[in-house]
């Protein structure tokens, strides 16, 4: 259900994870990447870590901890200065 013309994806998971791996299948993103994978927390369904294979070789990995969502933020946080 996930696939489209942008990238081909697979869906794993366990008890507390949703596992995804998306394959690119089209420029500009095939030139850059050959895996992306998505961990999705079951428990609130948010990202815990993305990691980007790219086909250099190199790896770039996100994680994300801590997380508060949809929690306030002033609107001063987004005024420039």
């Amino acid at each position: 259900a996930l696939n489209s013309s942008d990238f081909s994806s697979r869906i794993t998971e366990n008890s507390t994870q949703l596992n995804i791996e998306m394959l690119p299948q089209q420029k500009p993103l095939k030139q850059f990447f050959k895996l992306i994978e998505v961990t999705i927390e079951k428990s609130d369904y948010s990202a815990t870590k993305i990691k980007m294979n790219e086909t250099s070789g190199d790896v770039t990995i996100l994680t994300f901890s801590n997380k508060q969502l949809n929690g306030v933020v002033e609107d001063s946080v987004f005024t420039l200065q």
